[in-house]
């Protein structure tokens, strides 16, 4: 996509964003405003799970690329457009990834949140993590091993 002149990049961007925005992140932001609302939690941080089961159009880096796009759109009053959703967590149990920099092909598993997150969010994300990879491995009948890429790696991944 690098290739392409900036409008045709622009209008592949929009093409491949629009579903991912309306489709995913847009129903899940209202879930958490609702969710919250009903719990009486108005300051609860929501945690958007997106699992890739099974869609080779969204590499690891790109779906990052694009969902954190979105999560950055604005209301014309310069109010996040999803700001229900803090934090998101990227994975798959089926689709593994390889890499120059990976021994093997993996199962993967990113999180990441926004700056209005807290450290009790962090934490929560890595114990989630921890308990996703035992579950898989407990599953899958042995020791997955860990996706850990240096920073910016990431954009290396591809599928297996």
């Amino acid at each position: 996509m690098q290739k392409l002149p900036l409008p045709c990049q622009r209008e592949w961007l929009r093409l491949l964003t629009q579903p991912l925005q309306t489709a995913i992140i847009s129903k899940s932001n209202r879930q958490i405003e609702q969710t919250k609302k009903l719990l009486k939690l108005p300051h609860a941080k929501g945690v958007l799970l997106l699992a890739n089961d099974g869609n080779i159009s969204f590499d690891p880096y790109n779906l990052i690329v694009l969902v954190s796009q979105i999560l950055r759109k604005l209301h014309p009053n310069g109010s996040l457009q999803y700001s229900s959703i803090h934090s998101v967590c990227f994975f798959s149990a089926n689709l593994p990834v390889s890499s120059p920099l990976l021994t093997m092909p993996a199962m993967w598993w990113f999180h990441g949140h926004r700056p209005s997150s807290t450290h009790d969010v962090s934490q929560f994300l890595r114990r989630l993590e921890n308990c996703w990879y035992d579950a898989l491995s407990k599953k899958l009948g042995y020791r997955i091993p860990r996706v850990t890429m240096p920073h910016g790696a990431v954009e290396k991944l591809t599928f297996a």
